[in-house]
């Protein structure tokens, strides 16, 4: 875990004290190159401890398991579950993956998939 100076500490107090709503703790982090939960432990007296509790909380409610939520689960709830019909519809539209190693590596385009193809698309 970093830790901030103490003249970013008071630099980061005067700002959220003049205008807590535009100083964030997010726009602090990116201020002092940090990670917001770092800020706010260093500004609000008490954090970190209540956040150790939370944290100790949902991992007895999930069964001493340590789940952080992944870019499936949120998809997932934003967008409800996918059949297995449409999952395959979807999939029969994406092209036959014909680029060499160098291109998957590099991330090269799907045949078919690059812009250029698309503009010439009728």
């Amino acid at each position: 875990m970093s830790r901030l100076l103490q003249y970013q500490i008071e630099e980061g107090l005067s700002r959220r004290r003049r205008d807590p709503k535009f100083w964030t703790w997010k726009a602090l982090a990116r201020l002092f190159n940090v990670d917001a939960e770092t800020v706010r432990r260093a500004l609000e007296p008490g954090y970190g401890e209540k956040r150790a509790v939370q944290l100790k909380r949902a991992r007895d409610r999930r069964g001493g398991k340590e789940v952080r939520p992944s870019y499936s689960n949120v998809v997932r709830a934003q967008f409800g579950r996918v059949s297995e019909e449409e999952f395959r519809r979807a999939a029969r539209l994406i092209p036959k993956d014909t680029r060499d190693l160098t291109g998957v590596l590099m991330g090269d385009p799907l045949p078919g998939r690059r812009a250029l193809d698309q503009r010439s698309a009728p």
